[in-house]
Formats: C-alpha cells, sequence, structure tokens
C-alpha cells in the first residue's frame, strides 16, 4: 500500500535534518563546535607546569597560570618577555592609528559610543579609527569578553594602565641607578637602552588612548635621551 511504501523520517539519506539533529546533539555531547572547545580549552602552567591553567597575564595574555600565586612566582623569568610583547603590540598599535588618521584627513570620529549610545566622554581612540568612552572601554577590558572593538571587531591595543605601569617601573630604576652615577642617560648600556626604546613604545600608545600622566615620563625620555626638545 501506499501507507508501506512511505519512508522513515528516520531514515533519512545521509545530510538530511535527522541526522543534522543527530550529529548536532553528538557534537553537543561530546563538547564540539566553537563554544565547546573555548569552555574545554586548558593551558599548562607556566610556573609549576601543571596542565588545567585557566588565567593568563593581563598584559601580554600569552603567559598562563593555575593561580595569583604561580604568576607571582613567575615574575622575574616572564617580565622581559611580557614587557617586550606588550611594547611590540604598542608599536604596531601606534602604526597602525597613524595610518588610519592619515587615511581620515587627521581626524577621528569621537561623536557617538556605540557602548553606550551617548556622547564620548573623555574619548579613547582605537588603532582601527573608532573611538569610545573611556569608561566604557574599560567596562569592556575588564570583563574579558570579546576583546575587539564593538564595531569592526578589530583587536583591542593593550590597555592604558597596563602600559603605564610597565613603562614607568624600568624608567624609575634606571634613573635611580643614573642618580647613583652608575649609568648615564645618554650612554647606557644596550640592555636598558632597550628598556627605554620600549618604554617610550609604551608610554606613546598610553598617550594616544587619552593617559595623561604618560605625556611627563615620555617627555622626559625624550629630552634626557635622544635630545628631542621639540618632541618632549
Amino acid at each position: 500500500s501506499r501507507a508501506r511504501g512511505r519512508r522513515d523520517p528516520a531514515r533519512a539519506r545521509p545530510g538530511s535534518m535527522a541526522d543534522s539533529g543527530a550529529a548536532a546533539a553528538s557534537k553537543k555531547k561530546l563538547g564540539g563546535g566553537k563554544k565547546g572547545a573555548a569552555e574545554c580549552e586548558t593551558h599548562p602552567c607556566f610556573h609549576c607546569h601543571s596542565d588545567g591553567a585557566k588565567m593568563c597575564c593581563s598584559q601580554c595574555t600569552r603567559a598562563w597560570y593555575c593561580g595569583k600565586a604561580c604568576q607571582k612566582k613567575h615574575w622575574k623569568q616572564h617580565k622581559k618577555s611580557c614587557t617586550a610583547a606588550v611594547a611590540a603590540e604598542a608599536r604596531r598599535a601606534t602604526l597602525k592609528r597613524e595610518a588610519t588618521m592619515a587615511r581620515a584627513g587627521g581626524t577621528l570620529d569621537k561623536e557617538t559610543c556605540v557602548i553606550c549610545v551617548g556622547p564620548i566622554v573623555a574619548p579613547v581612540e582605537l588603532p582601527c579609527g573608532h573611538a569610545y568612552c573611556a569608561g566604557c572601554l574599560a567596562e569592556l577590558r575588564a570583563k574579558k569578553v570579546a576583546q575587539a572593538c564593538p564595531l569592526c571587531r578589530a583587536e583591542l591595543p593593550p590597555g592604558v594602565d597596563g602600559l603605564y605601569e610597565l613603562a614607568v617601573r624600568p624608567i624609575m630604576r634606571i634613573q635611580g641607578a643614573v642618580e647613583r652615577g652608575e649609568v648615564s642617560w645618554a650612554s647606557l648600556p644596550a640592555a636598558q637602552q632597550e628598556e627605554m626604546d620600549e618604554a617610550a613604545a609604551m608610554l606613546t600608545e598610553a598617550g594616544a588612548q587619552g593617559h595623561a600622566a604618560a605625556h611627563y615620563p615620555l617627555g622626559y625620555l625624550l629630552k634626557k635621551i635622544w635630545k628631542d626638545i621639540d618632541g618632549a
């Protein structure tokens, strides 16, 4: 009969809705898909080397730890690579911002913040050319999700507080050595000169993002090391 000739929907050919549903159920059960993979993703701890580290360095986001205790113990080993990584990101962000501003005729849009949908207060200009309220952007960073521009999804540059903190520490240390007569700003050893190059890159990006205090130490370096009076 016609009833006997009908195909059972559950026995549909491969690629049918039934198979798709079964595959989706299987993937969900196994934790498949992007969301499942992200939730199950783990890293080895940079300090104790045990698996399952879920806390990353908030500065460079490259080092992973079991918790704050491991991160604190590993800081001396991680500090140099962390600072170098953040400085490199700062340089890339500054170059991208300059290129974006050149294409835009030297100005970026600062009228409306799409996060709060209101006038931009204390604008922070991103390298991609979009600007947001400083408070809104800080809140977005604090959530530690979607670390990207809400409009174009370009990766966010390093945050101003981290840039300033990482830059000022070596400046204060080397300034102390200069005051003790151990070195001079005019002829720093290669390693310390590299630290100051990185500090200048981070302060430049921090200043571009609206960190008012970043301009003083940057001007100090330009004057003491590079004798750039106009830049200072």
